[in-house]
């Protein structure tokens, strides 16, 4: 499943994946699961209610960093877009970084479990260390992670919802085909 957020924009030089996402969007749901089916995008044992609190409990607590990232040819992870006024925008993250590095930790394979532990002690007011390259350079960035603000709350809330609606249910079943709906005259009112 992928992400969409407004602040996605198109970037034709990387290749768009399934885990095309902003970090503490995809990337953390993928390595940071939660103690919760819901967090984890799961099948849910309880009604619906307490399912969805239970899920933006465990949301509050994150950090917040503010970047879109995507996957170049290369599979390494490059920064598509800095949210405005956000940690990463304050510390100097910018479009076309490549992260190397989370906490002195290569972003690769072998490396899940520790960026796991690293993503799941990502609170508001902790300071992360990302090793970037810029232009052939190498840079440590340290951003101090913010709380999460409501509009990426009900992000990753609805991506949440929609993933672990379906792993229950598959695929939601496709619109109804039929004749197309007649189109009004004009200055006609829609029937009551």
């Amino acid at each position: 499943m992928r992400f969409s957020s407004p602040l996605r924009r198109p970037r034709p030089a990387l290749r768009r994946s399934g885990l095309a996402c902003s970090l503490l969007v995809a990337l953390p749901l993928a390595l940071a699961a939660g103690s919760t089916p819901a967090a984890a995008g799961e099948p849910c044992d309880v009604s619906c209610a307490p399912c969805v609190q239970e899920t933006v409990d465990h949301l509050k607590t994150r950090g917040w960093v503010g970047v879109i990232l995507d996957t170049d040819d290369e599979g390494r992870w490059v920064v598509t877009d800095v949210a405005g006024k956000s940690p990463a925008a304050g510390a100097g993250l910018r479009v076309g970084d490549v992260l190397l590095e989370l906490e002195g930790i290569p972003y690769r394979k072998e490396t899940y479990t520790q960026l796991k532990d690293v993503y799941d002690s990502m609170v508001p007011g902790r300071e992360i260390t990302y090793t970037t390259l810029r232009g052939g350079e190498r840079l440590q960035i340290s951003v101090t992670l913010a709380p999460l603000p409501e509009h990426v709350l009900a992000s990753w809330l609805g991506y949440r919802i929609l993933k672990g609606l379906k792993a229950q249910h598959g695929a939601p079943p496709a619109p109804p085909r039929g004749p197309a709906p007649r189109k009004r005259p004009p200055g006609t009112k829609p029937p009551r």
